[in-house]
C-alpha cells in the first residue's frame, strides 16, 4: 500500500492555488491574504507512477545492463514541471547517477527516488503576484541484482600421469542459485559422473554442463587428454669386457606409456631371467629387451653386441729406464731419479697393451706440505711426461752434498684407463712410483 504524504501545509485566504500558474483576483472586501504560505511544498509518494523497466536479474562477470525509470501510462504530468533522479544501491546513493537510466555493473540492490517539482503563481490585488513549489518524491521498487552462474575455473587438458595411470580435471562455478548439478562428456559421450570433476584413464576430448536450481546452464571448454606412448628414453650400448673375470653392465631407461613396466632381456637368442631395467654380461655375445607397460604397449631396444678383449696390461713401465736416469734403492727399495738445472730433466714413459685400444693417461705426483704426501694430477695426458729441477723444487732442503744441494723431491706415477666406444672407462692399470729429486748447484740464487 503506497503511502502518500503531505510535508507541508498551505493556508490560503480568498486566494486559489491555481496548476500551470493560471491567475485568479480577490474582491477588495476581502482581500487575499498569504499568512501561512510557504514558497515550496513537498510530499513523498513510493512510487506507483514511476517503475524501473526490468525485474531482478541474474549478472554475469564483467557484464553490464542499463536499467530506466518509467512512467506509468495513466499519470499525467504538469505541464511546466521538472523531473529528476537519483540512484541507490543497497540504499546508498549512487554518486553521479542522476539519469532516467543507469548502466548497472555490480550485484546489489537497486532503486531510484524520481522528484517531481511544480511551479504554481498567486495572485492577490494588493500585494500582485507570488510564485511557489510543489515537490513530489516517487520511489521506484528496488531489483535485486545477482552473480549470474559463472565458470570461475575451467577444466584443463594434459597428459595421462604415467605414474598413476590417470588424469584428473575439474570445474569450479559460482553464482547462480545453488545447488548446482554437473554433467561430463567424454568423447561425445554423456558420462554418471556427477561431481565437479572427472578421472580419464584413456586419451580424448570431454566437457562438463553445469545447472543451478533455477535451471540456468553454463558449458565449459573442451580439454584434450593425451597418452604419452611408451617409448625408449635410452637405449642399451654395446660394450667390451676388458679382465678375465671381468663383466659388463647396461640399462634401459622408458618413459609414457602407464607404469609399472615389465623388462625381458634376451641373450644371445634366448630368454633371461632378468627382469630389471639393467643386466650384466660375463661373456660375448648380443642382447636386446623387450618392455612393457601395464596396459600392454610394447617397445624394444636396439640389438646390442658385448666383445671381450685381451686384458690391459703394462708392458713397459715408468720404473724401466732406457738411458740410466732412473736408478734403484735397493736399501729404501725406491726407483729415483734427478733433474739438474740446466743440467739434466727426468724424462718418464709408459706403455700398455690390450683392451679396447681407447687408452686414456692420467699423470699424478705427490704435494709434500711438510707433514705428509698426496697423490695429485700433473695435467698430463700423453704416455710420456717431461720432468724440470723446478718441478720438484720447495721451500725445504732435504739434504746437502758437497757439490750440490738437494730439494725436496716428489714421487711419480701413471693410471692407465681402457676407454669403450662412448669414453666409459672399463679397466685401469696403474706403473710403479719413481722419486724425482731436484737440485740446484751449490748456493742459494739462481734457481
Amino acid at each position: 500500500m503506497r503511502v502518500f504524504m503531505k510535508k507541508a501545509a498551505c493556508l490560503l485566504s480568498s486566494a486559489v492555488l491555481l496548476c500551470g500558474a493560471t491567475a485568479i483576483s480577490a474582491s477588495a472586501a476581502n482581500p487575499a491574504s498569504f499568512v501561512g504560505v510557504t514558497s515550496t511544498q513537498s510530499m513523498s509518494v513510493l512510487g506507483v507512477n514511476f517503475y524501473l523497466d526490468s525485474a531482478s536479474f541474474e549478472l554475469a562477470d564483467g557484464a553490464s545492463k542499463t536499467v530506466t525509470v518509467k512512467r506509468c501510462d495513466d499519470m499525467i504530468l504538469p505541464a511546466n514541471s521538472t523531473v529528476s533522479y537519483q540512484w541507490y544501491k543497497d540504499s546508498t546513493v549512487i554518486n553521479g547517477a542522476t539519469s532516467a537510466s543507469y548502466p548497472i555493473k555490480a550485484i546489489g540492490k537497486y532503486y531510484c527516488k524520481v522528484t517531481v517539482k511544480t511551479p504554481h503563481t498567486l495572485i492577490n490585488r494588493r500585494t500582485g503576484k507570488k510564485t511557489i513549489y510543489t515537490t513530489e518524491e516517487y520511489d521506484t521498487s528496488a531489483i535485486t541484482v545477482t552473480q549470474a552462474l559463472t565458470i570461475t575455473d575451467q577444466p584443463e587438458g594434459g597428459t595421462i600421469d604415467s605414474d598413476k595411470g590417470y588424469f584428473d580435471m575439474f570445474v569450479y562455478v559460482k553464482g547462480g542459485t545453488a545447488p548446482y548439478k554437473f554433467k561430463w562428456y567424454w568423447n561425445g559421450k554423456e558420462t554418471s559422473l556427477t561431481g565437479n570433476g572427472m578421472r580419464v584413464y584413456n586419451a580424448g576430448t570431454g566437457y562438463c554442463v553445469i545447472t543451478d536450481a533455477n535451471g540456468k546452464t553454463v558449458t565449459t571448454k573442451t580439454v584434450k587428454v593425451t597418452a604419452a606412448p611408451l617409448k625408449i628414453a635410452s637405449q642399451p650400448k654395446s660394450g667390451y669386457i676388458c679382465t678375465s673375470d671381468g663383466y659388463y653392465d647396461t640399462y634401459v631407461s622408458v618413459n609414457g606409456g602407464v607404469k609399472p613396466y615389465t623388462y625381458k632381456w634376451m641373450w644371445n637368442g634366448n630368454e633371461t631371467s632378468v627382469t630389471g631395467s639393467s643386466i650384466r654380461f660375463y661373456g660375448t655375445g648380443t642382447a636386446y629387451c623387450v618392455i612393457t607397460d601395464a596396459r600392454g604397449n610394447k617397445v624394444t631396444t636396439n640389438t646390442i653386441n658385448i666383445k671381450k678383449t685381451d686384458e690391459l696390461k703394462i708392458t713397459k713401465d715408468i720404473t724401466e729406464c732406457d738411458n740410466r736416469e732412473i736408478l734403484y734403492d735397493s736399501k729404501t727399495g725406491e726407483y729415483r731419479a734427478t733433474a739438474i738445472k740446466n743440467t739434466q730433466d727426468v724424462t718418464l714413459s709408459i706403455k700398455v697393451a690390450g683392451g679396447t685400444g681407447r687408452y686414456k693417461y692420467e699423470w699424478e705426483c705427490t704435494d709434500y706440505d711438510g707433514y705428509s704426501e698426496e697423490w695429485i694430477s700433473t695435467g698430463g695426458s700423453s704416455n710420456v711426461i717431461n720432468i724440470k729441477d723446478f718441478d720438484v723444487y720447495d721451500s725445504y732442503i732435504y739434504s746437502w752434498s758437497t757439490n750440490y744441494k738437494t730439494r725436496n723431491y716428489r714421487k711419480y706415477r701413471c693410471k692407465v684407463s681402457c676407454l669403450d666406444d662412448y669414453g666409459n672407462v672399463l679397466s685401469t692399470v696403474t706403473s710403479g712410483v719413481v722419486r724425482v729429486e731436484g737440485y740446484d748447484s751449490y748456493g742459494f740464487g739462481g734457481f
